[in-house]
């Protein structure tokens, strides 16, 4: 690919880059969660009663991490740690009634956020744009999981 076309791909994912960081911060600010808690919460709900281990995956994030954001939802009382009843020994993690309260008020927000958003782009284009930015993000984490961070090939060993 030309180094031209590159480059100005590379300054319009910035560009991106720094809008999503000013969204997701007004996002989260309005909701009074972190980005992090913000994840937890979705993919929660999206899953229903979930292992530390299993969202930890989901989310793409190691569990000594996840487990901080997890305490801390459970500390505001968003979501419980239930015991699994096929292994006493096992902890599923689900929304409490707060947490899904939470979750209605993050899709409402961002629903309309998004929504507006959209009304930025012809309507005809609209659905090649969403198409657009999946495949992308396809793209970003299948070369992500098979490159190191300063883009060498990782190898079979790793």
């Amino acid at each position: 690919m030309k180094k031209e076309l590159l480059r100005e791909f590379r300054r319009s994912l910035r560009l991106l880059e720094r809008e999503f960081e000013i969204a997701l911060s007004a996002e989260t600010q309005c909701c009074d969660v972190s980005l992090p808690q913000c994840h937890a919460l979705i993919e929660l709900d999206l899953s229903g009663e979930i292992s530390l281990s299993d969202l930890a995956e989901r989310l793409e994030l190691d569990k000594s991490t996840l487990s901080r954001t997890v305490e801390s939802l459970v500390n505001e009382d968003f979501a419980v740690r239930n015991t699994d009843a096929a292994d006493r020994r096992a902890v599923k993690i689900a929304l409490s009634d707060k947490g899904r309260e939470k979750v209605v008020m993050i899709n409402s927000l961002c629903d309309k956020y998004y929504d507006e958003l959209m009304t930025g782009i012809p309507q005809k284009e609209r659905k090649e744009v969403i198409d657009s930015v999946g495949i992308l993000a396809e793209s970003m984490k299948r070369f992500r999981t098979r490159t190191l961070c300063c883009g060498c090939k990782r190898g079979d060993d790793e």
